[in-house]
């Protein structure tokens, strides 16, 4: 084991086991004389400084310890660091280290010395962004604060996070340029990942509070040597090329995306993607890895899909011109990449959903994996198979029934498909019928305005009725109870009473299933002042005041009964009756409720 190695370790268990002391950082200590002389006295033994002294006694005495020495010392100062750091942090040292801080240089151990530093003393917030700058510069510090927002603890997220923040809020003060921070970061020197980032957020605030339109793209071809010509094919390869640490490809394919975006028929950018490409297919990158550094999804806006799939489409082409043996099509290379036929479904209706009605990518996919299936001839269930519709009862109004639904009506209108019905094969699967109807109804109550769902409602009352299931018990499977006249329940039972043809009237369902004329009357009162919604609420009252004329007493008893519970409905009830009275044997309209007496 390397002497000098193992002593930079017990400095810094040292150095650490000194900051949960609240004492400070060795390194201060290093003028001191009893360091110089390499010793404490005995009187020292209890001062609080000594242990600094002794840590700095051991490294200056370096030559006068045996090996064996050293490493029985270091095991010892290492077994007590070990167990500060597992208590305060929950992973292990190394871990934490890799994850968030890079390979800076000379510079980084003294930043990572600092920053654990500023993780364990109680007085986080009084760290400076500025004094980490003075002794690191901005590039090395805002590349380790980026790193150190992806670890898994949450208090080192906070803190990276807090300080970043704070340099850039700190420039956008000063009315720093975009291009003085480009040079303070030195993104010419060692292009990062982290690097980029901060320059594309602080060009977006800048751009926010200046009303300016400064673009990422420009600002990066400007720090290139070389006619203006060159410059996109200058830029792709100060991204990919040499020995140093570069770009990474989601971070060049992000500018990229960025700038179609915005300017799609520009010069440059259409430049830059042509030289890109060729960089990519010079080494060997396949569609799949594109595929992967677009990040489909991370972004969820229907333009950014829309350019997404128009970078691979274009990639694709290119290298389709290159490749002889094989040629890929964008269909296959999305399929692979969002993981099977389900996943891509799922994509393209949320892509849909974001610019519903228009021309889109989205809809042009969905045509072509429609295509597939006419082409293989799939029956609609083996479509429900490869959707995976079935594995759960979402399946049956999700995202992926319109794309099934859409097949269905390409096929053939003597092809046997034409007459799948969905609910059937849900049934098979042991999904009961009330779970059906729950899903079913509840979706239609989300969204009224979704075609695709009545639908799947028409099949699962054609099945009852094949059932020869009651009226009563489908007023239960529904869950009609409780819900208005013009719910999307209360009109499935409607429909389902005409198509028996026969048995109850809907009155006669609702009131079994209310078992109460006051609860049932104020049911059917909500609503019924709307001319848009009076529905059925006609047909209901009619039957109600007809039933009840019979009997004084009861009619009498209701209307008392409603108007202490809402004298509003009491007056609309009055005035429906009255409606009934006058018009029994013609055809009904909406009543007008009578001005509230003072």
């Amino acid at each position: 084991m390397n002497v000098r190695f193992v002593f930079s370790l017990v400095a810094a268990a040292a150095a650490v086991l000194a900051h949960v002391d609240g004492l400070p950082h060795p390194s201060g200590m290093t003028n001191s004389p009893s360091a110089k002389q390499g010793r404490v006295t005995k009187s020292q033994s209890d001062d609080p400084a000594a242990k600094n002294v002794r840590t700095v006694e051991v490294v200056d005495t370096v030559d006068k310890k045996t090996t064996s020495e050293t490493r029985g010392f270091a095991d010892k100062r290492m077994s007590r660091f070990r167990e500060i750091v597992n208590k305060k942090f929950p992973s292990k040292l190394s871990k934490t280290m890799s994850r968030f801080f890079p390979s800076v240089g000379p510079s980084g151990p003294k930043l990572t010395d600092h920053y654990l530093h500023m993780l364990l003393s109680p007085k986080v917030q009084e760290t400076s962004i500025s004094s980490l700058q003075d002794r690191y510069g901005a590039d090395v510090v805002l590349t380790a604060l980026l790193e150190a927002e992806k670890h898994g603890n949450k208090k080192i997220k906070q803190i990276a996070t807090k300080l970043w923040d704070q340099q850039l809020a700190k420039w956008l003060d000063d009315e720093v340029p975009p291009e003085e921070v480009m040079t303070k970061l030195k993104l010419h020197e060692h292009p990062t990942n982290g690097k980029l980032k901060t320059l594309g957020a602080y060009i977006g605030k800048y751009n926010e509070k200046n009303f300016d339109d400064i673009k990422l793209i420009d600002l990066l071809k400007s720090m290139l040597d070389g006619e203006d010509g060159l410059a996109p094919t200058l830029l792709v390869k100060a991204f990919l090329g040499g020995k140093v640490t570069r770009f990474g490809d989601e971070a060049v394919v992000g500018v990229l995306l960025g700038a179609k975006m915005v300017h799609s028929s520009d010069a440059d950018v259409m430049e830059l993607e042509k030289q890109l490409f060729k960089c990519w297919i010079s080494g060997e990158t396949t569609a799949a890895n594109v595929f992967e550094w677009l990040e489909f999804g991370k972004t969820e806006t229907a333009h950014a899909f829309d350019t997404q799939v128009e970078i691979l489409e274009n990639f694709i082409k290119a290298l389709n011109k290159k490749q002889e043996s094989t040629q890929d099509d964008l269909l296959t290379v999305m399929l692979n990449g969002y993981g099977g036929e389900d996943k891509l479904a799922r994509a393209l209706w949320l892509a849909k959903m974001l610019s519903p009605g228009k021309k889109s990518k989205a809809l042009d996919l969905e045509d072509q994996l429609i295509a597939k299936w006419k082409h293989e001839n799939l029956s609609p269930s083996a479509v429900v198979e490869r959707l995976r519709l079935t594995e759960s009862l979402a399946g049956l109004t999700g995202s992926k029934l319109g794309i099934l639904i859409k097949y269905i009506r390409t096929l053939d209108a003597g092809d046997p498909g034409r007459n799948f019905s969905l609910i059937e094969m849900f049934k098979r699967k042991n999904f009961k019928d009330e779970e059906i109807a729950r899903e079913v109804m509840g979706a239609q109550e989300i969204d009224s305005t979704n075609t695709d769902v009545p639908i799947v409602e028409s099949q699962l009352l054609q099945s009852w009725k094949v059932d020869d299931k009651t009226a009563d018990e489908v007023f239960t499977l529904l869950g009609a109870k409780g819900h208005t006249l013009d719910s999307p329940r209360v009109k499935a039972l409607e429909t389902y009473i005409a198509l028996k043809q026969e048995g109850p009237s809907i009155f006669e369902v609702l009131r079994k299933g209310y078992g109460d004329d006051i609860d049932l009357t104020l049911m059917m009162l909500e609503g019924s002042e709307d001319t848009s919604k009076i529905g059925i609420a006609i047909e209901v009252f009619h039957d109600l005041f007809k039933k009840l004329s019979a009997e004084p007493t009861r009619l009498n008893a209701l209307f008392k009964n409603i108007a202490e519970r809402d004298a509003t409905k009491g007056e609309l009830l009055k005035s429906w009756y009255e409606a009934y009275k006058i018009e029994e044997t013609e055809d009904w309209h909406m009543p007008r409720a009578r001005p509230r007496r003072a």
